[in-house]
């Protein structure tokens, strides 16, 4: 499969007048298809079990992701010192219906520090007919196969989208902040925060870099948003020139980052392809709210 690469984006957002179509493109946050990791505990003692579940949906309605085999393809920690594989810590459904309670992992983490687990999905073909595609682009902001399909005319044709999930849980583990979340860990599609989020002082804000296949990525829809009870759709925000965004985070609440990226490809299964990201963390150790 040709992928689409940086030039090919920076060409698409100069010829096709991207403002313009993220302009159309938001009239809703871009959060229905969300996948992220949701620990027991973001706050854990060094040498216990945390239990990991798998979930997607959004605010308003969360749903158990299905742990199977073929659509996993890793599962790792990258702990303060080493990283470590956690494949065999997965529980597949194997058949089972899921339930939101359900845990798909245990994991311990043996050392003090800020763990970083990263889960990437397999690839998954998805045929819509031209409605419903458009509706789903117009939702998740998904401006450059908009703004294909609307130069080329193709806005009546079905939308043939391959996609797949991408996800970090940052897990504190004792008093020690260590800096190896602020380090890309070549994810196709990754959210980086400048600085480790436990680190932060109270009122002090959240600014991530995007990156894709390892470079700063431009004009991406990024949401951050509270986990939990009560939570609401948060405000999409498009990362800038460098890949930066930044977001106002605070009190004692858990919160998820995500961002969704698509792009044309020429392969005989799909026009495009599209990945969503996530990065989950927890309440503040600093924040005095």
């Amino acid at each position: 499969m040709k992928s689409c690469r940086i030039a090919d984006v920076k060409a698409w957002l100069r010829i096709l007048a991207l403002p313009a179509i993220i302009g159309m493109a938001f009239p809703q946050p871009a959060t229905a298809h969300d996948f992220w990791l949701q620990p027991s505990a973001f706050h854990a003692v060094q040498g216990q079990p945390v239990s990991v579940r798998l979930l997607i949906g959004d605010p308003a309605k969360v749903e158990h992701w299905e742990t199977e085999w073929r659509k996993i393809v890793a599962f790792q920690d990258f702990g303060p010192t080493a990283t470590v594989d956690l494949l065999a810590t997965l529980i597949p459904l194997e058949g089972a219906q899921p339930t939101i309670e359900r845990v798909d992992a245990e994991v311990t983490l043996a050392s003090p520090g800020t763990h970083l687990l990263a889960f990437t999905s397999n690839q998954a073909f998805s045929d819509l007919p031209a409605d419903a595609f458009n509706a789903y682009a117009e939702h998740e902001g998904l401006a450059l196969p908009l703004a294909k399909r609307q130069a080329e005319g193709t806005l009546s044709t079905n939308g043939r989208e391959l996609y797949s999930r991408r996800a970090k849980a940052l897990i504190q583990v004792g008093q020690l902040l260590t800096g190896n979340v602020t380090v890309p860990i070549g994810q196709t599609l990754e959210i980086v925060p400048d600085t480790n989020p436990y680190a932060l002082k109270p009122g002090e804000p959240l600014r991530v870099r995007i990156w894709f296949h390892g470079k700063p990525l431009a004009g991406a829809s990024v949401v951050a948003e509270r986990l939990g009870a009560g939570a609401k759709h948060g405000v999409a925000v498009l990362s800038d020139k460098d890949g930066y965004v930044t977001f106002s985070i605070g009190g004692r609440v858990d919160w998820k980052v995500n961002v969704v990226w698509s792009y044309p490809v020429t392969d005989p299964r799909a026009d495009y392809e599209t990945i969503f990201s996530s990065m989950t963390f927890g309440a503040m150790a600093n924040t005095g709210k």
